[in-house]
């Protein structure tokens, strides 16, 4: 038979079922052995055997005369609202003004986290804006002067072109004569 070692808070938990009688062999022996070396779980037993005893020397108090009857009332009122019909529930009527404004509300709720969410996210999103605006501009810059010049060659081309207009035909340049 294995020895099991059990500690006071063990002991304590299990005095009502060793009193029961519902340990095992091995648990009861456990236990008593706890309680040869514990004065305090030992005095916690005594204290749960006298309350059995005063329990037992209560006499039960008989039940009340008309327990049967009104046992039997009970069920027979139980029996008879099966058989009635359920009441039947009434359904609030459909209301689409109710719906359009409840949808109205949670769209307004859902612009409003948003719109505040933008702003509580601008300190982090305004660097890279910053660096983004920094970079289109320059974008901006460079091809507006290269867009600019050439556009100044293609004005100089066109009139350096169509200021000597007899001198310059392209129908003669692409037959070569």
């Amino acid at each position: 038979m294995e020895v099991i070692t059990v500690r006071c808070s063990q002991v304590i938990k299990k005095l009502a079922k060793l009193l029961a009688g519902e340990c095992t062999p091995s648990e009861e022996l456990a236990i008593r052995r706890h309680l040869g070396n514990c004065p305090g779980c030992a005095a916690e037993l005594e204290d749960l055997e006298s309350v059995g005893l005063l329990l037992d020397l209560l006499e039960p108090e008989p039940p009340p005369a008309d327990l049967l009857g009104s046992i039997m009332a009970g069920i027979e009122n139980t029996s008879e609202d099966k058989n009635k019909l359920p009441a039947l529930r009434r359904r609030p009527p459909y209301r689409p003004a109710g719906l359009f404004r409840d949808l109205a509300v949670a769209a307004a709720a859902a612009l409003t986290v948003f719109w505040l969410g933008g702003s509580l996210l601008s300190p982090i999103t305004s660097s890279a804006d910053g660096k983004l605006s920094g970079a289109v501009n320059g974008y901006i810059r460079y091809t507006g002067v290269a867009v600019s010049r050439t556009n100044e060659a293609v004005s100089e081309l066109n009139s350096g072109l169509f200021s000597s207009a007899g001198k310059f035909s392209p129908i003669k340049n692409k037959t070569g004569k």
